[in-house]
Parts: C-alpha cells; structure tokens; sequence
C-alpha cells in the first residue's frame, strides 16, 4: 500500500485522530493478512458534530475525507481502493453518490463498485447523508489491497449476516420510500454497532397526539404491523395490531372466507371495546372473496361499525402478491375488492378514506418495487419499513400529526420479530 506511515500488524485496530470515532463498539479499520478494511463513515467532524445541515455534496465530501483519514492511518490511501460498497437510497439521483458525487474532489473514481439498492447492499448498514431535496446513503464497509495485486474479496464472506443488519438496511429501504411519497428527512444520525442511532434531546418525550389507530387484516399486514407500530408510536400514536396470520378478512361471501369473517367480527368487537380507538385501518386481504356487491355491503358494514364506535375508517389497498394457485381461482374477487371499496369511500360523504398503495408497490408482483419476501406474498424487514414510513405518513396527513422521523424508530428490536425469520428474511 502507498504512504509513508508502517501498516498495522495483522489483526490489529487501526486509530486515529484525524477521524470522528466510531458510533458504538467496533473499530475504524482492521487489517487481516494484507487486507485492510475500513467501517462505513459518516458526515460528522472529528469533535463528532453533524454535518447533516450542510450541502449534500459537502456531507459526502466530509465521508470520504473521514475514509482517507482512516486509510492514511493504516499506511494507504483512498486510491489503492479496490472495492467500494455505496449505499444508494435514490437510484434515479446515482450523480450524488460518493464516491462519485467527490471525484472531481481529488478522490478516485474507478476503485470500486457500487450497489444499487440500499436494501440489497452486500455487507454492514448505511452511514446516512441527508439534504432537504434528497435523502441518500453513504458508505460502508471498504475492501483494501496493495496496489498491483488484482484479487476481488467478496464481503459476504467475512461476516456473518446478524440482527444489526437487518435493523439498517430497514432504515435504508424506508428512506428510500420516504423519498417516493416526496418528503426528504432534514435530519440523519448513524446506527451503532448495536443497531441503535444517534440520539438527540428530542428523543427524550414523545408528544402525545391523542391518535389511537386500531390494525385489521391478514398475515400480509401482521408482517407490516412490527414497524407500523414503531412508527406510530414514536409520532405519539397509541397502537393496537389485530391483525391475523390466518385470515382477518370482513368480507361476508365465499362459504370458506365466510368462516374466517365471522370471527374477524367477533374480535373486531372485542378489540373497540378493550381499545377504543378512534382510528381504525383495515388492509384489503387475500381472503376479501365474494362477488362485488358482497364485498362493497361487508365494507359498508364495516363503516358503520367504526362509526357507531366513535371512530374514522381506512381502508388501504393490498400489495401486489403472487398469485399462485390457491389464490388462482380468486383472482377475480382479489382484483375487485380495491374497486369495491374505493366506491365505499367515495359515497361515504368523507366519512371512509381509501388509500390506494399502488403508489408505493407498483402492481407486478414480482417487481422489485413490490419488495416481496421469497414467497412472492409478504414483505420482510426492508418492505415492512417501507410501508410504515409511506402509510404514517398517509394517516399523519389526513389526521393531523407529524411522523416521527425515521430514526426514530426504524432500528429498533422490532426488526427481530419471529415473523420474519419464518419468512427466511435475511
């Protein structure tokens, strides 16, 4: 490697003034044989204030001159780089990206490459680059040989997968949505090694909305309900999931769904008396079968029950998911509940939101936008994220609070929910 200064021993910590310190309990850099390799920085001074105010360009710069620091302490430098790992939250804003978005700065250009989705990045989580306009990621872990030496290593191999990632690389997939529905954070802060972000005094007190929002449906949207939850909660709203991993549906049509609605029901009852909420949010199921006028009455009957209660109702619209052949001979009555419901919220004198969530999975199931786990039909961590940043915010606009920024909530113990893992999420 190029520098004067001796390359650590191998197996031992690299340290250095010149860089911020780590966020948690891990190192800058660690040399393994004459392998040298770098944590994923942030935009932070070595006194370990934020840059996230700054200029987007300026907290990428601040990045990459933290990685050079670090690389010049183990005896290289920024150009002796084989592989880069960028974190990109914004595929269409890939000019932004460092290493890119700093070559012009003096750094190189080619030294690596870069992946281009957050959520499937192959090695540890994002360390976040905020602007008012766009919210992208930046760098994590950094592969360094000598120069001359042409060899790839592959950093799936050098670490285990653990919950820590999947805490990250959650947050990163919700970003990304986030800048979907228009809005870009203003404020960023870097996980540690424990999954946790960097903590700010208004972290200390949740203020209250007096919101408390009631979750039906099926295994579709209990897999959602872990970071719904978290999210709602860290914007001051109370929270009950009742959803079902075996049904949930409220549709009174096919003999077999009739079954599964009759107890929906009987829960539903149950779950407004216990939980009074005033908010109640009912995703459209993969069981919602029947013929349109069975599924417009059940909705319609739903409204009414929420209204009775004291409530408002929502009804969101399903992701796209496969449809295999279980679901073949439903295909139908899955396409036409959206419809029928739509029609509830439009003849409901404002008294039925319909929200429409195409708008943030797209309609192919087997499009990337979709985020589908490896059955085709639920979302893992990264999905589930997405979802509750994008739905938050539906229901923060129409009822008057402020979501809480991302985060705040979306690292947290949440994304080692059981569920996931009997999903193979990874």
């Amino acid at each position: 490697m190029s520098g004067a200064e001796p390359i650590p021993p191998a197996g031992r910590a690299v340290h250095t003034e010149a860089a911020p310190p780590p966020a948690g309990a891990y190192t800058r850099a660690v040399r393994a044989g004459d392998l040298v390799f770098l944590a994923g920085r942030t935009p932070r001074r070595t006194n370990w204030e934020r840059t996230t105010t700054e200029p987007f360009a300026a907290q990428a710069r601040q990045v990459m001159d933290n990685l050079e620091a670090v690389a010049k302490a183990a005896g290289g430098s920024l150009h002796d780089a084989v592989k880069v790992t960028v974190y990109l939250c914004n595929p269409d804003r890939v000019e932004l990206t460092p290493p890119l978005a700093v070559t012009r700065g003096g750094y190189p250009a080619g030294a690596g490459r870069r992946t281009g989705r957050a959520d499937r990045s192959p090695v540890t989580g994002p360390c976040l680059l905020c602007d008012r306009s766009v919210t992208a990621a930046g760098t994590g872990r950094t592969c360094w040989l000598p120069t001359g030496m042409h060899k790839d290593i592959n950093p799936r191999r050098t670490r285990p997968l653990s919950r820590r990632r999947h805490r990250r690389t959650a947050l990163a997939a919700l970003l990304a949505a986030t800048a979907v529905t228009g809005a870009a954070l203003t404020g960023c802060g870097a996980g540690d090694s424990k999954g946790n972000t960097a903590k700010t005094d208004d972290d200390a007190r949740t203020t209250q909305t007096g919101k408390k929002v009631l979750w039906l449906g099926d295994s579709i949207a209990a897999a959602e309900a872990p970071p719904l939850e978290a999210a709602l909660k860290a914007s001051g709203v109370e929270f009950k999931n009742a959803s079902s991993d075996g049904g949930g549906t409220i549709v009174e049509g096919d003999p077999m769904a009739g079954k599964i609605a009759e107890g929906t029901w009987k829960d539903l009852a149950k779950s407004i008396d216990s939980f009074r909420p005033n908010v109640i949010a009912y995703q459209i199921t993969t069981y919602d079968w029947g013929s349109a006028e069975q599924q417009r009455a059940s909705y319609e009957k739903l409204a009414k029950t929420v209204q009775d209660a004291g409530a408002e109702l929502v009804i969101v619209s399903a992701p796209p998911f496969k449809i295999d052949d279980f679901y073949k001979k439903y295909e139908g009555a899955i396409a036409s509940a959206p419809k029928a419901a739509k029609e509830v919220a439009d003849h409901s004198n404002g008294k039925v939101r319909f929200v429409d969530s195409s708008a943030l999975w797209g309609t192919e199931a087997g499009a990337g936008k979709a985020q589908r786990a490896s059955d085709g039909i639920h979302s893992c961590q990264q999905g589930s994220a997405a979802f509750a940043a994008w739905f938050t915010k539906q229901i923060g606009t129409a009822y008057g609070f402020t979501p809480a920024p991302a985060d705040k909530w979306a690292t947290g113990a949440w994304t080692a929910d059981e569920r996931y893992g009997k999903l193979s999420c990874r």
